[in-house]
């Protein structure tokens, strides 16, 4: 037999099923009470459609509260902004300017009972009556100044601040209500398929894994439901212990299945796991492995289901130039092979030592000792 280069390609093989490469969890952006479920469970979605609405009721009534009090701070801010021309300082100023010409009148009027008192045209009681309302008005134009001085206080930059900050914190309640208003819609963050809950659904403690119905209360950030990207697919099998170590992220990998006789996928290993998955009682620890399909078309989609088994073909090995025996060619064993080599002189066969590497059913792979060209006697030829 004369040695010639020949392709050998390895594989190794596990059975599977296909899976989503991607699961979206979808929750809920405002706390209250489903009203309406606009899905169904294993049925496609398109990105922004509506999937789940809240009973908006009570939002609708918080809303109107935050707006009404929004509205209010609005109006108090304009209002001290715009102070110095308001009503409230227009009637203080015009009450200080009327006990000014009352007091005045006043002060002309006690002069003129002094006059008059020093003529002896009235009698002293008149002047004292004089200087009482005198008095009295002045009293009543000093407490006129302090009704201006307070109202102009109530307007000042301290006030106008204060009405800022409580403008500010009005906007700030009112947009986190309007924001649990436009989350009381969900709408699907992708298009892809609903999956059946506790199928790549909720993963902590608190989601609740019931079908999705009306009635039920949800809290803000409560998971909903999950949506599964079928813009590839992924099949997740296991690969024993021996088998695993030949393995690697990145190998190419084929796909079909027995659903679907006359496809075949190209795709490659996209994660091998490091700790055994075995059940107890199990004769070999076996590994998670998922091969990815990256490529699918309309077509292709429409014939497939998640869930349906698919047999995964690793190449592990591809060597374009492999120089191969048939295995009765090799002699001896245990790390000592050897090859009985013809001699193209016409001499005697004389035995080589060679390197094994990989074998098939059939083959042995020389790794060295022999070169092409070389003429191997093989029992029986």
């Amino acid at each position: 037999m004369t040695m010639a280069p020949r392709r050998l390609v390895s594989t190794v093989s596990f059975v599977g099923r296909l899976a989503p490469r991607r699961v979206v969890r979808v929750t809920s952006r405002s706390a209250g009470k489903v009203g309406q479920v606009f899905f169904e469970y294993g049925a496609p979605v398109t990105a922004g459609q509506a999937l789940v609405a809240l009973d908006t009721a009570e939002i609708h009534r918080r809303y109107r509260d935050a707006r009404a009090g929004y509205l209010e701070a609005e109006d108090k801010v304009r209002e001290l902004e715009n102070w110095e021309s308001g009503r409230e300082i227009t009637r203080a100023r015009r009450a200080v300017t009327l006990a000014a010409m009352e007091l005045e009148s006043r002060e002309s009027r006690l002069a003129e009972t002094v006059l008059l008192l020093e003529q002896g045209v009235i009698p002293a009681s008149e002047h004292r009556a004089a200087e009482k309302q005198y008095e009295a008005q002045r009293m009543r134009h000093e407490a006129a100044h302090q009704d201006l001085e307070a109202v102009l206080a109530r307007g000042d930059a301290d006030a106008v601040g204060i009405a800022r900050l409580r403008l500010a914190n009005a906007e700030t309640r009112l947009h986190e209500v309007e924001q649990t208003l436009e989350g009381a819609v969900v709408t699907a963050p992708l298009s892809g398929v609903v999956l059946q809950p506790g199928h790549g659904g909720g993963s902590g403690k608190d989601d609740d894994e019931r079908p999705l119905a009306t009635g039920r209360l949800v809290s803000e950030g409560a998971y909903l439901l999950s949506i599964a990207d079928l813009g590839g697919l992924s099949v997740v099998g296991r690969i024993d212990e021996v088998d695993v170590v030949k393995v690697k992220q990145g190998q190419p990998v084929r796909v079909s299945g027995d659903a679907f006789p006359d496809l075949v996928f190209e795709g490659r290993i996209e994660h091998i796991s490091l700790e055994s998955r075995s059940k107890a009682g199990a004769r070999v620890p076996e590994f998670d492995v998922t091969a990815a399909i990256e490529r699918l078309d309309e077509a292709h989609l429409a014939r497939l289901r998640l869930g349906m088994s698919a047999n995964v073909t690793v190449v592990v090995r591809d060597e374009p130039a492999a120089l191969l025996l048939p295995l009765d060619a090799v002699r001896g064993g245990a790390g000592s092979y050897r090859v009985l080599l013809r001699d193209k002189e016409g001499g005697a066969p004389r035995e080589v030592p060679v390197e094994v590497g990989e074998t098939t059913l059939y083959e042995v792979e020389i790794l060295s000792g022999l070169k092409a060209g070389d003429e191997v006697i093989v029992a029986g030829s």
